[in-house]
């Protein structure tokens, strides 16, 4: 039984992880609604590490390229070529720098605003507001349907500016991640390619160092026996990610993302009628 509860779970947590519905939202919903207990949170970091995982193996090619490029930029700056020159013929290593950038909001929002973020998530009715809040910028990108936007050489340094702030967004429950920042690349003029790319490559530095931070503090779960378990479910979340990610690539490629909208929209009103008997 303890295995189907944890299979269960690295399902919900691959489908909201990556599709713009929040993930933390769905959390907030399933604990209120159902009286659950608080995850344990050991687990909980174990099934975003097999998502994690699944963003590293889905877009290692262009890991791969970025270091790449790194290296190749390295050795011309050693050589004396202008830096611009460097960029523009390694736009990897530009890509790299922007996803950095687009960090910093996030990371930031995480340091000052942890605690007012924090109780957000005791509040059901917010949560509802903030699943149309989501559903309401997904819908917009219904017009910005153009692919032959911005290219990685054509990328600005506002843009990521933007994207991280939107990411710092998306730290609230109910707001999704991946909604906020594909959006915002495709409200920034990117082609969907670029716009997709560029959200699921800068959640690596914020997913991973969100996952060391908390791993110290529950390292000790591991010696209590239940391995295979946290096997079991990384494994699921790890292989059910890859697929959601392919098929999110497919439907943003084809202009077709803000069609999630009207699931948050549904969510969104569900919970906040819900809300008027649960507190």
């Amino acid at each position: 039984m303890e295995y189907v509860r944890v299979i269960i779970l690295a399902i919900i947590q691959a489908l909201t992880e990556f599709l713009p519905v929040s993930s933390s939202g769905h959390l907030v919903f399933f604990q209120k609604v159902m009286g659950m207990q608080e995850a344990n949170l050991f687990l909980d970091l174990i099934l975003h590490l097999g998502t994690l995982l699944a963003v590293i193996i889905y877009f290692f090619r262009d890991l791969l390229n970025i270091l790449i490029d790194g290296i190749s930029a390295t050795g011309e700056l050693l050589q004396g070529q202008r830096p611009s020159d460097v960029m523009y013929r390694n736009p990897n290593l530009k890509l790299f720098i922007y996803v950095i950038i687009a960090t910093i909001p996030a990371a930031l929002a995480g340091v000052f605003l942890l605690k007012p973020i924090e109780a957000t998530f005791d509040s059901f009715r917010f949560v509802g507001f903030t699943f149309l809040f989501t559903g309401l910028v997904v819908l917009l990108t219904k017009r910005f349907q153009a692919n032959d936007g911005k290219n990685l050489n054509q990328l600005k340094f506002m843009d990521s500016v933007w994207i991280g702030i939107a990411q710092a967004v998306a730290l609230l429950p109910g707001v999704s991640r991946s909604g906020m920042t594909i959006s915002s690349g495709l409200f920034r003029g990117l082609d969907r390619d670029l716009a997709f790319r560029f959200s699921f490559i800068m959640s690596i530095p914020a997913v991973l160092g969100a996952f060391l931070l908390k791993l110290k503090d529950n390292w000790h779960e591991i010696h209590n026996g239940r391995v295979w378990i946290y096997l079991v479910g990384a494994s699921v979340s790890f292989v059910l990610g890859l697929l959601v990610i392919k098929i999110l690539s497919r439907i943003v490629i084809r202009g077709n993302f803000y069609l999630f909208a009207y699931y948050s929209f549904f969510i969104g009103i569900l919970t906040l009628i819900l809300s008027i008997w649960i507190k």
